[in-house]
């Protein structure tokens, strides 16, 4: 469920990215989108990690 708030924020992490000019960057919200899309990326990863090891090591 996770994932599927990571999408928006790397979709317009991506679009302004592309989009402008390195120069503009700073004045756009581009940085923290992409902090947050990291940081929703990185919990589903680890979470996803957790699931498979509890199903496949532990049972």
């Amino acid at each position: 469920m996770v994932a599927l708030l990571t999408f928006p924020a790397v979709y317009y992490a991506l679009l302004v990215g592309m989009t402008n000019p390195p120069g503009v960057l700073p004045a756009t919200r581009h940085a923290r989108a992409g902090r947050v899309a990291a940081a929703l990326w990185l919990l589903t990863f680890a979470s996803g990690l957790v699931i498979y090891v509890m199903r496949h090591v532990l049972w």
